[in-house]
């Protein structure tokens, strides 16, 4: 879902979820999203032409008191996202970091990946500011297991974590080998760990990621919404967490 081709189905499907929060991949807040509900930009990759400009504009948000924090790059360690070395993340570091917001680090495939490893040796080095570490996660429907890397990431770092994506993946998942993971498997797990995530102090955010709906592909029995625009069982699970 792209907010600059569907933004009245963005307002939509942020209203029905009852959101505390959103981010969209980007530095833009897109148009006739619920005032109410807070916009945190992303610096997605490192493009050197237009990233003054995407700076800019978040400073104004900042000053206008329109955001409270900023995402680092998505996935610099991965050849199909933004695809950074790490010595590339740590020479742009500074320039996120002169949006005076509280700066969020690198989502990559993996937190405890070589690639973050290094980056945040790096960060460590040079002084430079992380406020929050930047997860994604795509396992089985474990909430031991998702719950235990949560605390193994938090133990490494020492830093308050966001979980930017999350849901549940079955990675071989086509036609001729429909997703194992059913929606009522995924319901049990998002009720354990969401009221659990509630709970925990080094946790201050989290997002779903927005899948669409299909037993042939890794994510789509994670949909919180069905082809038809509405809430499945698991985004009303969701919405009233």
């Amino acid at each position: 879902m792209g907010p600059g081709k569907h933004p009245v189905l963005w307002a939509q499907r942020l209203t029905e979820l009852h959101v505390h929060w959103f981010y969209t991949w980007g530095s833009q807040r897109p148009a006739l999203t619920p005032a109410p509900v807070p916009f945190v930009p992303m610096i997605w990759g490192y493009y050197p032409k237009s990233l003054p400009g995407a700076l800019r504009q978040i400073r104004g948000y900042n000053t206008n008191g329109q955001v409270h924090a900023l995402l680092g790059f998505n996935e610099p360690d991965n050849k199909t996202q933004s695809h950074i070395s790490v010595r590339r993340a740590l020479k742009a570091w500074p320039q996120l970091e002169s949006a005076g917001l509280p700066l969020g680090s690198p989502a990559c495939v993996h937190p405890d990946s070589p690639w973050m490893k290094a980056f945040m040796r790096g960060v460590q080095q040079h002084q430079y500011r992380v406020n929050f570490i930047c997860i994604h996660w795509y396992g089985g429907p474990s909430p031991q297991g998702f719950l235990g890397m949560l605390r193994t990431i938090h133990h490494l770092y020492h830093r308050p974590l966001w979980i930017t994506e999350f849901a549940i993946g079955d990675w071989h998942a086509n036609k001729k080998h429909p997703n194992k993971y059913s929606p009522q498997v995924i319901a049990r797990f998002m009720k354990a760990v969401l009221p659990a995530m509630n709970r925990l102090p080094y946790v201050q955010r989290y997002a779903w990621f927005p899948a669409t709906q299909s037993k042939f592909t890794a994510l789509g029995t994670s949909a919180l919404f069905n082809k038809n625009g509405k809430l499945t069982t698991l985004g009303h699970i969701y919405a009233s967490d």
